[in-house]
């Protein structure tokens, strides 16, 4: 089973989701502070870059599983702003992915604002397995 992935438009439609290997991965790349820490802190484009490597790596092998494939993420940033993207805008869609992963990892806080709305037509869905 996995987190739902949230669709985002970069250069082409990419699906944005995160298992607990990869919230591992981002914290040991950005010195070892925790998730939390870093959101609350930390929106620049470092975390950005880390997020979008680990949260898309699983469908672009550009974005190798180790830091060889960092600059990648990189470039699919800067694709991100050439398009008219913001890099709130692009948090927005980290934040959203996060939400799925807490609610699936089952750590969602209460109060920690609500679940994104699932489309019914099961473009989203896992695939079963």
């Amino acid at each position: 089973m996995v987190a739902y992935p949230v669709p985002i438009q970069i250069d082409k439609l990419r699906h944005l989701r995160f298992s607990a290997n990869d919230l591992a991965d981002i914290e040991e790349v950005m010195g070892g502070e925790t998730i939390g820490e870093l959101l609350n802190r930390n929106r620049g484009i470092r975390l950005a870059r880390a997020m979008l490597w680990a949260g898309l790596r699983h469908e672009d092998p550009a974005l190798v599983p180790s830091r060889i494939g960092i600059p990648a993420a990189g470039n699919l940033i800067e694709i991100w702003f050439k398009n008219g993207g913001t890099i709130a805008g692009l948090f927005e869609k980290i934040d959203e992915a996060m939400t799925t992963a807490s609610d699936w990892m089952g750590t969602k806080k209460e109060g920690a604002g609500p679940s994104p709305k699932q489309e019914d037509d099961g473009k989203n869905l896992p695939a079963a397995g």
